[in-house]
């Protein structure tokens, strides 16, 4: 039905098994928790099953949380966690495909360098 997210209870597998078998620390799993619910709030806002998404519907996430201001390093690393919990649905054959491999995350902006001034160059 869709604007009904999917229950946050879809993800406890997956995150007790990177607890339990992956030893990942108490932040990691928070992080990667909240990175899951946003992808499920997503999900029920467009009337999508996260277990049925397909690369579309990872880029529009993707794109949605770009639109709502989400640096472009937070956007990747959300990414990264669908990727490992689509790698996960595979393990557990509950998938075929990772719909989250080929999407590529938004380019991170780089600072530029620091232009030379006249009093560095005297330092040389």
């Amino acid at each position: 039905m869709p604007g009904t997210a999917p229950p946050a209870s879809l993800f406890d597998p997956y995150l007790r098994q990177l607890r339990e078998t992956r030893r990942l620390s108490p932040h990691t799993l928070e992080a990667t928790a909240r990175d899951l619910a946003g992808f499920a709030a997503f999900s029920g806002a467009e009337g999508i099953d996260p277990i049925k998404a397909d690369s579309a519907d990872v880029r529009g996430y993707v794109a949605w949380r770009g639109r709502q201001g989400l640096a472009a390093i937070s956007i990747r690393r959300e990414l990264s966690s669908l990727r490992g919990w689509f790698r996960y649905l595979i393990r557990q054959d509950l998938i075929q495909a990772n719909p989250a491999v080929d999407v590529r995350g938004p380019k991170p902006r780089r600072k530029l360098p620091e232009p030379f001034t006249g009093k560095t160059l005297a330092m040389r």
